[in-house]
């Protein structure tokens, strides 16, 4: 039974978008038909068939309310109202023919007004998609620039680092003390990077800062973003990874050797960066709370 009824079901879900009208038009037709010969046939039935249409009507205008679709919304509920309205309908007598008169040219002056109506809805829904399409594209246009820009910023931060003179002759002395006032210095100007980490050759860590941010491990040589740069003697910028410390938050490193005069590697600076914080600015932006 699967392998008969399955590939047909599917054929129907990757189809919806495409024979929702048909349903639709098949459905009215359907409902049209019954109304016409319970009408003829059974004025009860037909009383209680245009309720229960009215009914569903009315729910799927709150259904469509509920996923933003004004205009199908106020159809459907003033037809589902028609239909509620339809069976008192058919008691209504009139003494003159005035009154019946009267009462169509309401219920025509009512139902101009529902068209109006619709089409304004229509006009104010299209005006609102527009603008959330413009908003969205251009928010996701500012993110992505937000994101470039913080890498290119972040990586170039980390190459000026290593390539620093005081540095490198920080690191042919294994000087901590120098090493950690540049580390307190480099956030005064690099605000995007979350963690500093001075590296010797032997993959032990010299320094690093902020020292509230805990490592777990005092030697990263079995780590790609050391033993990369060590051995081309070349920036290095990893992959996304859970990075080892007390609370694991997902990181990108980007990582320069330090090259002495000889060209030998003396270290290597290690800067890395959490993407807890890039994603708050990224719903800053999406909020519209950034101001820029």
């Amino acid at each position: 039974w699967d392998a008969h009824v399955a590939p047909w079901l599917q054929l129907f879900v990757d189809r919806a978008p495409a024979v929702t009208p048909f349903i639709i038009a098949v459905a009215s037709a359907a409902s049209a038909a019954a109304l016409l010969l319970a009408y003829r046939r059974n004025r009860r039935a037909y009383r209680i068939l245009i309720v229960m249409i009215g009914l569903v009507l009315t729910l799927f205008s709150f259904w469509f309310a509920a996923a933003s679709f004004w205009t199908r919304s106020f159809f459907m509920l003033f037809t589902g109202s028609f239909c509620l309205f339809a069976p008192a309908w058919l008691g209504l007598t009139f003494i003159h023919r005035h009154g019946s008169r009267i009462v169509f040219t309401l219920f025509g002056a009512v139902f101009a007004l529902y068209v109006l109506g619709i089409a304004v809805v229509y006009v104010f829904q299209v005006n609102m998609l527009e603008y959330a399409s413009r908003e969205l594209q251009s928010k996701l246009t500012y993110s992505r620039i937000v994101i470039e820009s913080t890498l290119e910023q972040s990586q170039a931060a980390i190459e000026n680092t290593a390539a620093n003179p005081s540095v490198v002759r920080a690191f042919a002395k294994k000087d901590t003390e120098t090493l950690s006032g540049i580390a307190r210095g480099f956030f005064d100007t690099n605000t995007a990077l979350h963690r500093l980490l001075f590296v010797a050759a032997n993959g032990d860590i010299l320094v690093y800062y902020p020292l509230t941010n805990s490592i777990t491990v005092r030697n990263v040589a079995f780590r790609d973003y050391f033993s990369v740069p060590v051995a081309t003697k070349k920036p290095y910028v990893s992959d996304l990874f859970e990075a080892r410390t007390e609370s694991p938050v997902k990181t990108i490193v980007f990582a320069t050797p330090v090259l002495d005069s000889s060209t030998s590697v003396a270290g290597v600076v290690v800067g890395s960066l959490e993407l807890e914080g890039l994603g708050v600015k990224l719903q800053e932006i999406t909020a519209g709370l950034s101001g820029e």
